[in-house]
């Protein structure tokens, strides 16, 4: 069983969140219109909401409760830490594809806390989310494959109860090629057993990431990292010149991310952990 679970985000900015979308910045499109145009357009392409519900998001980010920072944690100067070692971890098979699901995919904390939890490394639940997430009340495209934040995931985890293993009969990821839509596999075609019981599933915020010194924000997020727990993060780029300064770095210096989400895409979002 998975208890007190504590999904924990940081917003990563190059530029003021605020002008973001500057290309498009009298557009009248909404972020479900432009989610749409994703399955037209390469794998693994970039989230871009509206400054509306851009603006929700950030708030969702700056309203949630504060992660606590343990005192007790002295980081030496230059010292390296992962948790990749508590997840079962094949790069080739944690492809998005064409489905902008990457805010689903960063729920991969879920995975470190298995096995730090319980001692099972095991892969978990993409596809069932997939399957299940459907907030048509909101919109008319709100699938998990038409993009997402955070406290949507950790609602959901925390009104279903449950993570279901990739193992699982239909439970294997299927909706690469999906773009913004409905997923590829009815939910109710995915075995739920067996599964990990879920007690609580809550949305934190790291609190000191942006507006203070660099050197502040990379002492709390390794002190998060330190307590045996993942870092969810939105990156954010304003314009497609931005995502190519961004891309033009080498892989060092710019987080790896090329591994994850290789296409550039005007005033975007990528998700991840």
């Amino acid at each position: 069983m998975l208890t007190s679970i504590l999904v924990i985000s940081s917003i990563v900015t190059i530029v003021d969140p605020t002008s973001y979308g500057a290309e498009n910045k009298h557009s009248k499109v909404k972020y479900f219109d432009s989610a749409i145009q994703q399955e037209s357009e390469p794998a693994n392409s970039i989230m871009r909401p509206d400054h509306d519900t851009l603006n929700e998001w950030i708030s969702l980010h700056n309203q949630a409760p504060r992660a606590f920072i343990d005192p007790n944690i002295i980081l030496a100067e230059g010292q390296s830490f992962s948790l990749i070692n508590h997840l079962q971890y094949t790069p080739s098979q944690r492809d998005q594809g064409w489905c902008g699901n990457c805010w689903v995919w960063g729920g991969r904390v879920l995975e470190i806390a298995l096995h730090v939890q319980t001692g099972i490394k095991d892969r978990l639940f993409i596809q069932y989310f997939d399957s299940n997430y459907d907030d048509t009340g909101v919109t008319s495209y709100s699938w998990a494959c038409c993009g997402g934040w955070l406290d949507y995931f950790s609602q959901f985890y925390s009104s279903n109860g449950k993570a279901i293993p990739w193992s699982n009969t239909n439970a294997g990821y299927a909706d690469y090629a999906r773009g913004c839509g409905s997923s590829t596999i009815t939910a109710s075609n995915i075995s739920i057993s067996p599964n990990y019981p879920i007690t609580s599933c809550t949305a934190q915020t790291i609190p000191n990431t942006h507006g203070v010194a660099k050197s502040t924000a990379i002492t709390d997020i390794k002190n998060i990292l330190h307590q045996n727990k993942a870092v969810w993060f939105a990156w954010y780029l304003p314009t497609s010149a931005d995502w190519n300064v961004f891309f033009a770095l080498g892989p060092s210096e710019n987080l790896a991310l090329t591994s994850i989400d290789r296409m550039v895409r005007p005033s975007g979002i990528h998700e991840t952990m």
